[in-house]
């Protein structure tokens, strides 16, 4: 049996980008649909969105974005990503109850509460996975071993 070729990295990047984007319109639809129609606190219907979301990405990321010739459930790279999603996922709830406070509970208030939480929780995800995947001297580069002659 032959290996999977790699994918281009154009084409890989429109992968990723194709799950973020998804992922993204899955978890602003599902916390908008229970905060609104359900009557669910818009800070459990954030973190049920997120989780929808992060199940739905981390699926298609480990199978179709990255998969390679040894493409596997992982434990360790499962639990990894759960904790930097933990994290993201009270900064976003967070971020949501303090804009809620300050503006209010109408439709353009909630989804404006809803953004900067997404957008907080990615950039908090970001960072922490970058710093658990990349080499060290990629995500750490006051890290990297001295050079030497």
């Amino acid at each position: 049996m032959t290996a999977n070729p790699m994918p281009s990295p154009r084409l890989r990047l429109a992968k990723y980008a194709a799950v973020i984007v998804l992922g993204f319109a899955i978890d602003f639809g599902v916390t908008l649909s229970l905060s609104r129609s359900v009557g669910l606190r818009l800070e459990w219907s954030a973190a049920v969105g997120f989780l929808v979301a992060l199940a739905l990405n981390y699926g298609m990321f480990e199978f179709w974005v990255f998969r390679g010739e040894h493409a596997v459930f992982s434990l360790m790279r499962l639990a990894q990503t759960a904790v930097a999603a933990g994290t993201a996922l009270s900064v976003r709830v967070g971020v949501i109850w303090f804009v809620q406070q300050v503006l209010g509970a109408t439709l353009a208030d909630v989804m404006l509460a809803i953004l900067l939480g997404s957008l907080s929780s990615f950039a908090v995800n970001y960072l922490l996975l970058r710093l658990i995947f990349a080499p060290p001297a990629m995500a750490m580069p006051w890290r990297s071993p001295p050079i030497t002659r």
